[in-house]
């Protein structure tokens, strides 16, 4: 019986245009088996009875079958976390393809049940149905999705450690991730990155004199501040930005997260707000702002200078050669006064960000090969 592959795609937005692009550059690598996508978003539209028949339709379909499952995450919630289980019961190996960092700070989406609104007593009983799902006040999954993983017997061993319960080997960006999941016990492997690859092949050598790609902080979405609090920021930012206008010009983009609808008074008289995504601006700029460490590694391949708004990272900024942190906005002014005099750089790409090219296909279609080989 041959080993097929099939990969599960969650229906959060980022994870899908991920996920597919991974597929499709897999493809291009003229792999020697089958690969079957399997998109949850079709789940959507379907009411619960519905969506329970797909999955025992799905099961039934799968069970004999042998096969490789790919996924992104292990910490689904609802309907998804149901179709998660499933496969994974049957799957010969489950590996992990690494979206995000694992020492990215969670905390913001974590839900207090345990407030003055919940009855103590409710609190208690939740705690009892899935007590490794609480720190203190904190819970990982709110009240619904505790009951709904303990009855469908979906509950993960430890979830606010990824991979403690399903995954049998993570797929990781590079080799500064290997050092941050060395010690989840887990294989791991180095395949690269869908948005290296998407950055070494679009790569311009030539930048745009004064250009600065600023990555728009996403504090209200990730609720780390509110709205106003935000906007009272993002203002100031404006504020110094314009006081540049002779000599720079920012481009504002957008997290998948944000409705431009919010942010269209950030256009000002050198602030345009980019219809492309972060990636598709920062090949041809001179400097990145921002204020998350996750993007920070596109500057750094791309040996360009990254102003990083420290004081509003919230513990979730870098600190790196080439990464220059503003603790307030008077760094900010004298920064960007440095680069206007050409005083800011970085000189070579960081080995822990490699590998930097455009074989990720290839790594996967070898990886694979040896998996199958290993489970005939």
């Amino acid at each position: 019986m041959s080993i097929k592959v099939k990969v599960l795609i969650s229906s959060n937005k980022t994870q899908i245009q991920e996920l597919n692009r991974l597929v499709d550059f897999w493809l291009e690598s003229s792999i020697p088996y089958e690969i079957d996508k399997i998109q949850l978003s079709d789940l959507m539209g379907y009411k619960m009875i519905q969506k329970l028949l797909k999955v025992l339709s799905l099961y039934l379909q799968i069970r004999r079958e042998s096969f490789v499952l790919i996924i992104n995450t292990e910490r689904l919630s609802g309907i998804e976390g149901l179709v998660l289980h499933t496969l994974a019961k049957v799957a010969k190996k489950v590996i992990c393809y690494q979206i995000s960092k694992p020492n990215e700070a969670f905390d913001k989406n974590y839900k207090r049940i345990t407030q003055a609104s919940r009855p103590k007593l409710y609190t208690l009983f939740l705690k009892a149905l899935y007590p490794t799902n609480f720190r203190n006040d904190l819970s990982f999954f709110g009240a619904k999705e505790v009951l709904i993983k303990y009855f469908t017997h979906t509950k993960l061993s430890n979830p606010w450690i990824e991979g403690s319960t399903l995954i049998d080997e993570f797929w990781l960006h590079d080799e500064y991730s290997r050092s941050l999941f060395k010690s989840s016990g887990k294989e791991l492997s180095v395949i690269g990155s869908v948005q290296k690859h998407q950055l070494f092949t679009s790569n311009r050598l030539v930048k745009t004199k004064g250009k600065l790609a600023f990555a728009v902080p996403h504090l209200a979405e990730h609720k780390l501040m509110s709205f106003e609090e935000a906007k009272s920021e993002l203002s100031i930012l404006k504020s110094v930005f314009e006081s540049f206008e002779e000599s720079l010009t920012f481009v504002a983009c957008l997290h998948p997260k944000q409705d431009i609808n919010n942010y269209s008074w950030l256009v000002g008289k050198n602030i345009t707000i980019s219809q492309f995504p972060l990636l598709n601006e920062i090949i041809d700029s001179e400097c990145l702002i921002c204020a998350f460490q996750s993007v920070t590694d596109w500057s750094r391949l791309l040996k360009i200078p990254t102003i990083q708004l420290d004081y509003l990272a919230h513990g979730l900024g870098i600190q790196a050669e080439g990464v220059f942190n503003v603790h307030n906005v008077e760094d900010l002014r004298r920064y960007l006064e440095l680069l206007v005099n050409e005083n800011l750089e970085l000189n070579c790409i960081p080995r822990e960000l490699l590998p930097f090219d455009s074989d990720i296909g290839k790594r996967i279609t070898k990886r694979i090969e040896t998996i199958i080989k290993l489970k005939d």
